[in-house]
């Protein structure tokens, strides 16, 4: 009886696989759409935007 208990009581592994497969892909996928997003702001806000404000300005 003693012995029983004890081996029920190890607890089991963690699946390999997590239960939802595609959320960390999802997630991936996700994370990789904001950083795309960021870098194009950042261009635009540092090499389009200046260009746009002062082109008359370094014209004349």
């Amino acid at each position: 009886m003693n012995m029983k208990n004890r081996i029920l009581a190890i607890p089991a592994d963690a699946p390999a696989i997590p239960p939802k497969p595609k959320t960390p892909a999802i997630n991936a996928i996700i994370t990789n759409v904001i950083v795309q997003r960021n870098m194009f702001f950042d261009f635009l806000v540092n090499k389009c935007l200046p260009v746009l404000l002062f082109k008359d300005w370094c014209a004349s």
